[in-house]
């Protein structure tokens, strides 16, 4: 029996990527997220009994030629408008069936018996193509950035100003709450410069203060002081160049999440160092070390600039940021006075094991669901 032909996505032109879905083998398309089913497939997705009469439908409604070609190469594939807003593109000669991203959920609305298609079954399904495509850009991240070319600009900048540079990791989504968070912590600042000593004195932790639960609220308040302009910069950088990635991992809910556990647990470790200190505490530093120990969870194999000895380098996020923390503890050790070490070492902490939870939950939650679609 000849091997079947390569599948080839009808709207993207690119390769189907097989994945498996509780038991059954599906081609989807990375870039645009369309799956293609063929003989059989579909029934084992959305149930038997919907798939029969999915396909008694077929047979009643007129069938449209479009311009999208069949997976399979078989020619254009023939388009029937089930409900408004439900269109479907199946191929007559291998029966095969293509559906765009939300095709399946706007599909289950009219199915005869909706309990068939589960939401558990198509949330599954959704968590399962996201998996997939995350699988593929990792790939092709990893294979890119040994072939971009370092450039004069990455060897000023690091020898200048010694500051992390990615050499390749590129977003799906924007950073919406990235950025949100540099803007609003911006406007704090400024906000700040005009009545430096009203919003330090009110809104700074003071960890000698805060044991004696005088003004919780500066837990929070404080991560978003700055105690200067370079201060301010230096901790906005490092939120733009890793806070992105975390972010598109993650999702904007779940990375502000993050990002305000991240500064509490940073604030309660420096508080633990020290609970008698009258020095005021200010900075984002703690939030955005939660989002660096997640970065490491999730990207360790990234490649960050560093120069040394005057020779620029792209080292593994894991090395590069390793040797941060490994610095981290160095200081505080030595009592280093200035910067709230303890507060970094914590919200790396606390980044690393919620980045690790969320990894674990993700993979309990689809096999929960990969069970309830068997």
């Amino acid at each position: 029996m000849p091997a079947p032909e390569a599948a080839t996505c009808p709207r993207c032109r690119l390769h189907l990527r097989p994945i498996t879905y509780a038991g059954v083998m599906l081609d989807c398309c990375i870039e645009c997220r369309g799956l293609w089913f063929d003989g059989g497939e579909v029934e084992r997705v959305i149930g038997r009994d919907e798939a029969r009469s999915l396909r008694e439908r077929f047979s009643g409604l007129e069938l449209r030629p479009v311009r999208l070609g069949c997976a399979r190469g078989h020619g254009r594939l023939r388009e029937v408008d089930l409900e408004p807003d439900v269109a479907l593109d199946s191929c007559p000669a291998c029966g095969g069936l293509w559906m765009e991203a939300g095709d399946l959920v706007r599909l289950r609305r009219h199915l005869p018996r909706p309990g068939a298609a589960s939401d558990a079954r198509l949330a599954g399904l959704h968590l399962r193509l996201q998996e997939a495509q995350r699988e593929v850009d990792d790939e092709r991240i990893d294979a890119a950035q040994e072939t971009i070319p370092s450039t004069a600009r990455h060897w000023l900048f690091q020898f200048l100003l010694g500051l992390p540079m990615e050499v390749y990791n590129p977003v799906r989504r924007p950073p919406v709450a990235t950025y949100a968070l540099i803007g609003i912590t911006i406007l704090v600042f400024l906000l700040q410069l005009g009545a430096p000593d009203g919003l330090i004195g009110g809104y700074a932790l003071v960890p000698s203060a805060f044991v004696h639960r005088v003004a919780p609220w500066t837990i929070l308040t404080s991560m978003f002081l700055h105690g200067g302009p370079l201060h301010l910069a230096g901790n906005m950088y490092f939120l733009g160049v890793f806070g992105d990635n975390v972010e598109d991992r993650l999702g904007i809910v779940e990375y502000l999440g993050l990002y305000f556990v991240g500064g509490i647990g940073a604030a309660l470790a420096h508080i633990a160092a020290d609970p008698t200190s009258p020095v005021p505490l200010v900075g984002a530093s703690g939030a955005i070390s939660a989002v660096l120990g997640a970065y490491l969870y999730f990207f360790p194999h990234r490649r960050i600039y560093m120069l040394i000895f005057f020779v620029l380098r792209r080292i593994r996020a894991v090395w590069y940021l390793g040797l941060w923390l490994l610095l981290q503890f160095s200081f505080a050790a030595s009592g280093t006075p200035g910067v709230a070490w303890w507060a970094h070492i914590g919200g790396f902490g606390v980044g690393l094991a919620a980045a690790a939870l969320h990894r674990a939950a993700l993979r309990r939650r689809l096999a929960a669901l990969e069970g309830a679609a068997d």
